[in-house]
């Protein structure tokens, strides 16, 4: 399966069948700018967070789709790596997708993927926790490299912070 196929489906299909199961229904992020808009202002009266985050997440996640698309439904394909000469040496110049080096394509979609699905899904099985408990973020310093959970349960008034759901551009290793 091409890598941005893989990518798509985690996101259209993946996320979406989550996010249905727990009982919102995510699918508007996949549509038009008309479709999305409408999709999203409901969701804003519902779960404001989430339609913020979910804003935020469209301005890669529908660069993700229109590249599967062009290679689902156009033909296209990953140019080949070229070569060039500079002096005794040889250059390897890496092919783009949507002005990008594949490499660093690949590197942020994954990034920015595995963020999303991690981030939704917490905030929404938060929503499913009884009201005396919530999810509480642990700091990243605190987390011990064999078991490096992000989230833990927490009292809803006295313990922890509860996390919030946030969009970032910090990399899905530092959050």
């Amino acid at each position: 399966m091409h890598p941005l196929n893989a990518a798509s489906r985690v996101l259209k299909k993946g996320m979406q069948d989550v996010a249905f199961v727990l009982g919102v229904n995510i699918g508007f992020i996949f549509q038009k700018e008309s479709a999305f808009e409408t999709g999203v202002n409901a969701l804003q009266s519902s779960d404001p967070a989430l339609a913020d985050y979910l804003r935020q997440a469209r301005t890669w996640s529908e660069t993700v789709q229109q590249a599967r698309n062009a290679v689902e439904h156009e033909g296209w394909t990953l140019p080949r790596v070229e070569y060039a000469r500079a002096g005794d040496k040889i250059k390897a110049i890496e092919p783009e997708i949507i002005g990008k080096p594949v490499t660093e394509f690949m590197a942020f979609t994954f990034d920015r993927l595995a963020c999303l699905v991690e981030d939704v899904t917490a905030h929404l099985l938060k929503q499913k926790l009884p009201n005396l408990t919530t999810l509480a973020e642990v700091p990243l310093a605190e987390r011990p490299a064999e078991v490096p959970e992000r989230f833990r349960l927490t009292l809803t008034h006295g313990g922890t912070p509860a996390w919030v759901i946030a969009y970032h551009s910090s990399s899905f290793e530092h959050t």
